[in-house]
């Protein structure tokens, strides 16, 4: 099963020095997830930093600058959105939403509807991870709680 633990790509673009013309799918042609907005954290008086939003295609890997928008914004402890759409092996989309939060913390979104081989797990799953860096151009944590289905 794919876990956002290894990998954690989604992306907004937009603001804080981050934007989608490193690589991948211009981001206006990018479809957004369809996670429930319920699944975000509230963060209430605070304003939301936008890293980006990324459609790679194989071999592709995310843009250094979307990953350290998300990575700066956990380090202040301000509300970011990275969203990153991947292929699996296979080519399914795989699509990744990561928020900040102001606790520190990461609330990684994963959306695994679309892949034809995830079985039955395949739908919303929602985990919240520490510790996020940079790796060979993938997100990974210290730490990510288990995968727990979300509803849509």
């Amino acid at each position: 099963m794919r876990t956002a633990t290894a990998f954690v790509i989604l992306g907004l673009a937009l603001t804080a020095g981050c934007d989608s013309s490193d690589t991948g799918t211009p981001a206006a042609a990018t479809p957004r997830p369809t996670a429930s907005p319920s699944a975000r954290p509230p963060e209430h008086g605070t304003e939301s930093a936008a890293c980006g939003v990324f459609r790679l295609n194989q071999g592709e890997t995310l843009p250094p600058r979307a990953g350290s928008c998300l990575i700066d914004a956990v380090g202040a402890r301000r509300v970011a959105e990275l969203v990153v759409t991947r292929p699996t092996v296979e080519g399914d989309p795989i699509t990744l939403q990561y928020a900040s939060t102001i606790e520190g913390t990461v609330i990684v979104i994963t959306d695994s509807r679309l892949d034809h081989f995830a079985g039955p797990g395949a739908g919303f799953t929602t985990q919240t991870c520490t510790g996020p860096s940079l790796r060979q151009g993938y997100l990974d944590f210290v730490t990510c709680t288990e995968p727990v289905p979300t509803a849509p």
